[in-house]
């Protein structure tokens, strides 16, 4: 980890106080299915699973190794992650936006959840969603309800656009529940700020960025964590899964940023992976697939610079 350079802090050499031999080693897997078996396969081999440790940048590439874990029936506890919005009140959202001001992004991701090709000569067309069937059926509440107040424009693009027979209960429930809460709101801009900012009101519409545990387990578990809710732990075996460039650090987020603010980011950045590898007691292993699945698109990955600068 001395290979490890800052350029905003002074940089200490790390000395080693075990006594027990240690190891660094880094796999690439072919897939992202392929790089959660090979994590599988190595805690298996490394002693207690609660000895084994899983640390990512971000939770949501660990739902690989989650279901893999629960087809081998392993246990496992997941520490750290975040709340997401419920996927139906996304798309009721997004639905609402383009009543409200035809937000060109929220038709961008109506028309990429629904299957609508609205791209012609090489650009997204606003005139080819509205073309679409539910183009057509959001004018038509649009039109419909230009006199109401926003409960009942709620309840009309519930009802018309949002309820299935198919739904479970919760999934009514939901909508029951935003149906209520909207009698607090007179527009739909109201509304949409509200639902941003206040996630107590809102709680209830939100869930978590991975699935619980149901494996029944004599006190032992795989640790999935967060890097950053890794702090001040150790482990004998630590994984740092998703090493590969885009992914972990990504430097999409620095993409518009000055000189200094790049800087800035891969100093964090390195600084997560720091903390990431010093997790480890006596064995670290670094993964990353050389190719990912992303809404339907496989994708070439390289490395991370994090190993390559190692």
């Amino acid at each position: 980890m001395n290979t490890f350079r800052f350029t905003d802090c002074e940089n200490h050499p790390l000395l080693s106080y075990a006594n027990a031999p240690s190891s660094v080693s880094v796999r690439q897997c072919p897939t992202e299915q392929d790089e959660a078996r090979c994590v599988i396969s190595q805690v298996k081999e490394h002693g207690s699973l609660s000895s084994n440790a899983v640390l990512c940048n971000n939770l949501r590439y660990l739902d690989t190794l989650i279901a893999e874990l629960k087809q081998e029936q392993i246990p496992y506890k997941v520490f750290g992650g975040r709340k997401i919005v419920k996927r139906h009140i996304r798309f009721l959202n997004h639905i609402l936006r383009i009543l409200d001001t035809e937000n060109p992004y929220s038709i961008g991701k109506i028309a990429q959840y629904a299957g609508i090709d609205i791209v012609q000569d090489g650009k997204k067309r606003r005139s080819r969603f509205f073309a679409s069937d539910l183009g057509q059926l959001i004018l038509s509440i649009r039109d419909d309800c230009a006199a109401v107040d926003f409960p009942t424009l709620m309840d009309c693009v519930i009802e018309r656009i949002m309820r299935d027979p198919q739904d479970d209960g919760a999934t009514s429930q939901d909508y029951d529940n935003l149906l209520l809460l909207s009698m607090q709101f007179q527009t739909i801009s109201d509304y949409l700020m509200a639902f941003a900012s206040d996630k107590e009101t809102f709680a209830a519409f939100y869930r978590k960025d991975y699935e619980d545990c149901e494996i029944p387990s004599d006190g032992e578990y795989l640790t999935l964590s967060t890097i950053h809710s890794a702090k001040g732990l150790e482990w004998d075996t630590v994984y740092v899964m998703g090493l590969c460039e885009g992914n972990f650090p990504n430097p999409y987020f620095c993409k518009d940023m000055p000189e200094s603010g790049k800087e800035d980011f891969f100093n964090n950045e390195w600084k997560k992976m720091y903390v990431a590898a010093t997790r480890a007691k006596r064995s670290l292993m670094l993964t990353y697939a050389s190719t990912i699945k992303r809404k339907g698109y496989s994708f070439k990955k390289q490395e991370s610079r994090f190993i390559s600068n190692i």
